[in-house]
């Protein structure tokens, strides 16, 4: 089974990712992540396309300890200023303060 879009997240939980929902996040993208960390790559890299992957691995970068980083960061291609980038951005738009 071949997932990949940004609809991913309202996509049905396939079994494999039911295995990583060990809380009550089931948020598709989440149980991705968690699969990247726990699960074979082969078996990943299957599942779903390297597009999808490098966007849930970019999305939740701070779940990843630094050998799953670094592992990812190879196989999907992704560059130094790609992770700076999303995780300067990530930052800026966590610490805003709203006017209420």
């Amino acid at each position: 089974m071949r997932l990949g879009t940004s609809a991913a997240e309202n996509e049905k939980l396939i079994g494999e990712e039911l295995k990583y929902s060990w809380d009550k996040n089931r948020t598709k993208s989440v149980l991705v992540a968690r699969r990247m960390m726990y699960d074979h790559p082969k078996k990943v890299l299957q599942d779903y396309k390297r597009d999808y992957l490098k966007e849930v691995f970019l999305k939740h970068y701070n779940l990843f300890n630094s050998v799953n980083r670094n592992f990812w960061k190879i196989i999907l291609g992704i560059s130094n200023e790609e992770i700076k980038r999303k995780t300067e951005r990530s930052f800026r738009e966590a610490c805003k303060i709203w006017n209420y």
